[in-house]
């Protein structure tokens, strides 16, 4: 994200050299930046149903490259775990190889918003998989707009925390940089949304012109 340009007042230009303190708070920038990164649910429904479509031409591809977070980083579910497609309505993850996340494994699998229930038994999952009907792809539709919101909001919340950041900033720096800065935030803000808003709508039309 670009610093933004400041307003260059007899003020700002006293707060050139110190901005390089202010822009360096992983709480202002690069603390937003990776905030909206890890708060976009909607991006990774949106891949995650992009790739049923490569399914038959890779057993478990729309698993493969699932995001999984955890406590040492996040890392693709291929790297965790090997998937196998066993037959058209089931996949089976095996675990084997790195047992201690496979919670963080089902849990990403039911908050994928493709209607999974993966179910346990040591270290596999299996992961039944709902027949592709007409009702099926308008709940995934339904499911698209609710991760939406969730993601708009989880952005609002990023850029509330931002902004009451910057306020305790202000005794330090000049109206005019927090100002600058503030209107920053909201615009990256607003281009999120803009962009949750437009996948969600890509999405639906995908899954419901199918029907």
């Amino acid at each position: 994200m670009p610093f933004p340009r400041l307003l260059y007042s007899e003020h700002a230009k006293g707060d050139i050299g110190r901005s390089v303190q202010l822009r360096s708070n992983p709480n202002v920038f690069q603390g937003l930046k990776l905030e909206v990164s890890k708060s976009t649910p909607l991006l990774q429904l949106v891949r995650n149903m992009s790739k049923k479509k490569q399914k038959k031409e890779k057993k478990g591809g729309v698993f493969d490259q699932m995001e999984i977070e955890t406590t040492d980083g996040v890392f693709p579910l291929i790297q965790l775990g090997q998937v196998a497609q066993k037959n058209p309505q089931l996949v089976v993850i095996n675990m084997m190889a790195s047992p201690q996340y496979i919670s963080n494994v089902k849990h990403a699998i039911e908050k994928s918003g493709m209607n999974l229930n993966p179910q346990q038994d040591g270290t596999t999952l299996f992961i039944p998989l709902p027949k592709v009907t007409r009702e099926h792809r308008e709940n995934l539709a339904k499911s698209a707009k609710l991760m939406n919101n969730k993601t708009k909001d989880k952005l609002r919340d990023i850029q509330n925390n931002t902004l009451r950041n910057m306020k305790k900033a202000k005794d330090n720096f000049s109206s005019d940089l927090i100002h600058n800065i503030q209107e920053t935030i909201q615009l990256t803000t607003h281009k999120y949304c803009e962009k949750a808003d437009v996948l969600m709508q890509m999405k639906q039309e995908e899954l419901l012109q199918g029907k």
